[in-house]
């Protein structure tokens, strides 16, 4: 019963996803709004799947100066440029 416990504590042997760093992300969706001239920012990461050099990332984005406090959930596909920095290539509504 403890080892059993143990386990499914400690997943069952599935492969974890390593920690992606957020912050080159950020700064591709902060530059992708800027250039539309959306007046929004991301609040917080739900999730990044990053394949080679693809990447979705799926955020909570809110108005920039938080007036409302509303928040809109985004899908974002992403690609390497030829600097090697993330590039925001579409996003829609969740």
């Amino acid at each position: 019963l403890v080892v059993g416990g143990l386990v499914f504590a400690f997943g069952c042997g599935g492969e974890s996803q390593p920690e992606v760093d957020e912050g080159p992300f950020r700064k591709a969706i902060t530059a992708f709004c800027k250039d539309r001239s959306y007046d929004m920012k991301v609040d917080s990461f739900k999730s990044i799947k990053v394949d080679g050099d693809n990447a979705t990332a799926v955020c909570e984005m809110k108005q920039k100066d938080d007036m409302y406090n509303m928040k809109v959930t985004w899908e974002l596909k992403l690609e390497k440029d030829d600097d090697d920095e993330w590039e925001v290539k579409s996003q829609k509504k969740l």
